[in-house]
């Protein structure tokens, strides 16, 4: 099988198999509540309501949204720009960005002079994580963050063969793009000069040192030049610092120990790792494990481990954590994986001609098959399915940009509704104050002032004064 034909098996075999593990969640509707609310406030900015640095959501909850950095909302508002304000939109743009951490991961395993024709390994055993093929569906910043943070990766191992001070910089310039999606969880790769050094040993300490300096400079030259000379940028920055950083580690606890995100990191990840063990299991079986791997290829798991961890172990300052906040460190667990089981996979799974034609064949399939069934799931309601069902009939009823109450029988706190409203039609949900409609999860309202305007919902019931 010639070059061109390996190639297009691995890219019809990785797609394939990754559109057929999103396709429940890909072309349908409804989204993780965190997603749902970065879409509206991307949607809102690409609309002119609020301003790149002061993000709205909307008139009662967020109307200056300081939560996170606001990079990923005004790249994703570019996006509402050009093809409109359907949920398609945040859907291929949370797609989109694990496609390009795809190509990258390609372009860093042939830095490491690995074959492109083993290049699938690492991308199935990235791909396969739960926590990947949820996150691809499900807008949440790390997607857009992942790009900035292998970009990084990538230049920093670019520096190590040419132009290495100015890549070195470049490598931090990403890092400060990583910082501006979702602040300092973004900046682990500072630490990859020293695994470099640490493992693979073809520098001093000083140039270690020297390479996470200038890459620190890359970090902070472009944050003094914005917040120096943008006082509305730099007042963004601090409400972010003193509400979701210092107020997150001060106030907020959702998991009872700091081990949580180590625990969920390898249940997210159970399924790459089992995988790699069968394979290196196979290997020792038919005895091809010893003299297989080079003393440079266990350097540089020992390195991908190391930065992937030191994405991961941060995390446990804070008592607020959640699986997702690591999905950024998992490219770099499947690639030190991928360098473990990929020796193996050459010796002892020879492929003929013959099977090449069949693999090629099953890829092409599986591709096929991939674009069936997420054809098939087009346009269908997925997550949320009886809450938005009853928002479709409510929705055409409420004017849009307008504020509505919602009444002690419904969650104030039901963050989605919150979420979908604001999405949809810019309308704020208020607990406070009686306005022209009413929400209710009841189908009697005891003021008699307000009508029920449609009978056809299920679960809430609009009602206009």
């Amino acid at each position: 099988m010639n070059k061109t034909k390996t190639i297009l098996t691995e890219c019809f075999f990785i797609t394939g198999i990754f559109f057929i593990l999103i396709c429940p969640n890909f072309l349908t509707e409804g989204m993780f509540m965190d997603g749902l609310m970065y879409s509206a406030i991307s949607k809102n900015l690409a609309n002119g309501i609020g301003t790149f640095w002061n993000p709205y959501l909307s008139e009662t909850l967020f109307p200056e949204f300081h939560e996170h950095p606001p990079l990923a909302f005004g790249i994703q508002s570019i996006f509402y720009n050009l093809f409109g304000e359907s949920f398609y939109v945040e859907k291929i743009y949370s797609v989109l960005t694990f496609l390009i951490v795809g190509v990258f991961m390609v372009l860093i395993w042939k830095e490491l002079k690995k074959s492109i024709a083993t290049a699938w390994i690492p991308l199935f055993l990235w791909i396969i994580s739960c926590l990947v093929f949820w996150g691809a569906t499900n807008n949440i910043l790390e997607n857009t963050m992942a790009v900035f943070i292998i970009l990084s990766v990538f230049t920093y191992m670019k520096s190590l063969k040419s132009h290495h001070y100015l890549f070195c910089f470049l490598s931090g310039c990403m890092l400060f793009l990583a910082f501006l999606t979702k602040g300092f969880t973004g900046l682990y790769p500072l630490s990859f000069p020293f695994f470099y050094w640490l493992f693979i040993r073809k520098n001093k300490f000083k140039n270690c040192m020297l390479d996470t300096f200038i890459m620190f400079l890359g970090l902070t030259i472009p944050a003094l030049i914005l917040f120096s000379s943008h006082e509305t940028a730099y007042v963004s920055i601090v409400k972010y610092i003193n509400k979701q950083v210092i107020g997150s580690l001060k106030n907020i606890q959702t998991v009872d120990t700091r081990f949580h995100i180590i625990r969920r990191f390898f249940e997210e990840n159970i399924t790459s790792l089992l995988f790699a063990l069968i394979i290196v299991i196979i290997g020792i079986s038919k005895k091809r494990i010893k003299g297989l791997f080079t003393n440079n290829d266990k350097k540089w798991i020992y390195t991908f481990l190391a930065l992937n961890f030191s994405g991961v172990i941060p995390i446990m300052i804070s008592l607020k954590q959640s699986a997702f906040y690591a999905l950024t460190t998992i490219p770099y667990l499947a690639i030190a994986l991928g360098l473990l089981i990929e020796p193996i996979i050459r010796q002892v799974f020879v492929m003929t001609e013959k099977k090449k034609q069949i693999l090629f064949y099953l890829s092409v399939f599986a591709f096929c098959l991939a674009i069936g069934v997420n054809v098939f799931f087009c346009g269908k309601i997925g997550r949320d399915k009886d809450k938005l069902e009853d928002l479709h009939v409510i929705l055409p009823e409420i004017p849009e940009n307008s504020i509505i109450s919602i009444d002690k029988s419904m969650h104030w706190e039901d963050y989605s509704l919150i979420g979908y409203f604001a999405r949809y039609k810019n309308i704020s949900l208020d607990n406070k104050l009686k306005h022209e409609y009413i929400l209710s999860a009841n189908k009697q309202l005891s003021d008699s002032s307000y009508v029920l305007v449609n009978d056809k919902t299920k679960n809430m019931f609009l009602y206009k004064r």
